[in-house]
């Protein structure tokens, strides 16, 4: 058997502790106990207690919920504190489409969804220079929150410096 890489390591404890959060939920919330082969098809493996599974998928999409709306709250965090949709993309190791789209799509959500039909997709968050409010309709797109606030100057400046860089590379 080969040793585990970190990165595997790292995933295995996510979705350990994911799985753990999950069963205390359904717990909690009176979800029905059920025993289940460890291996679906080979019970040489033994069985577990878990979920039922209507009981596990309630408290796993309650979960995912609660997930996505830290995972929001952290990005715009992350805006706040002045980095760039590149540098966020680039952070959550995103390669499809550019790393500045990529980390925009999973910020403000399923774009075929009521509210992004209805009122278009964005992302607010406050300025942290002048701490006004800006709404954020991914990169290069934000509308201006505070006259005289020179914050998205020096990052249109920044794209700008990219693209040049990019140009000239191809």
């Amino acid at each position: 058997m080969t040793e585990m890489t970190d990165a595997e390591r790292q995933v295995y404890r996510a979705r350990n502790t994911i799985h753990n959060a999950i069963m205390d939920l359904g717990r909690e919330r009176g979800a029905e106990m059920v025993t289940r082969e460890r291996i679906r098809g080979d019970a040489a493996f033994g069985t577990v207690r878990d979920l039922a599974p209507i009981d596990g998928l309630k408290a796993a999409r309650e979960i995912e919920f609660a997930a996505q709306h830290h995972f929001r709250d952290y990005l715009r965090r992350a805006r706040e504190a002045g980095h760039s949709w590149r540098a966020i993309g680039e952070g959550l190791d995103l390669a499809d489409l550019t790393v500045a789209e990529a980390a925009f799509d999973l910020a403000a959500g399923d774009r075929d969804s009521y509210c992004a039909l209805t009122y278009g997709r964005s992302v607010t968050w406050r300025c942290g220079e002048c701490n006004g409010l800006v709404i954020d309709h991914g990169p290069g797109d934000v509308e201006t929150h505070q006259p005289g606030c020179q914050r998205f100057a020096r990052e249109e400046a920044e794209r700008e410096r990219e693209w040049q860089q990019e140009w000239e590379g191809s």
